[in-house]
């Protein structure tokens, strides 16, 4: 409609030859993509700082292991009860308290381990679902409209 002689006209317009909402999900769904791996790497970094903290307690625990049989040896040396029975079950005592906090360190860090193998396996082949999850928080949009524009789209995503 002409603003001076109010003078309309219709006409077609031919649409757009690209689907803009196909670009606009497709970079989406890669930030949300990024975070998600971002956020998996982050956790990989969390527990790799755990297993060092259980590595360095166990280092302790050893040590103060070491310092255990010197000082039941000193006691049982200045006591006079050096190579006894007494002295041989508090030595054996001393080892199996070594040996359980040994296999709980051990424990501990072999689970993180494999946690984090687990999360390198989801690194590698991201779960769409949990990426999507991110997308619809991003964007402030039902999962319904994410999944929606998913299975439009799926085949366009890298």
């Amino acid at each position: 409609t002409c603003s001076s002689c109010k003078l309309s006209e219709t006409r077609e317009i031919p649409a757009l030859q690209e689907d803009l909402t196909q670009k606009w999900f497709a970079n989406q769904y890669s930030i949300a993509e990024q975070q998600y791996i971002n956020s998996l790497n982050s956790t990989i970094f969390s527990k790799n700082n755990e297993i060092s903290t259980l590595r360095g307690q166990a280092s302790a625990s050893y040590s103060e292991y070491q310092r255990e049989i010197i000082r039941i040896k000193n006691q049982c040396a200045n006591s006079g009860m050096s190579n006894t029975g007494y002295e041989s079950k508090l030595l054996k005592n001393a080892e199996n308290n070594y040996t359980a906090n040994a296999k709980t360190y051990t424990n501990q860090i072999n689970s993180l381990e494999n946690e984090i193998a687990a999360i390198k396996v989801e690194i590698a082949n991201p779960n769409v679902d949990n990426i999507l999850a991110i997308v619809t928080k991003n964007c402030n949009i039902t999962s319904m409209e994410t999944y929606e524009y998913y299975y439009k789209y799926s085949d366009s995503l890298s």
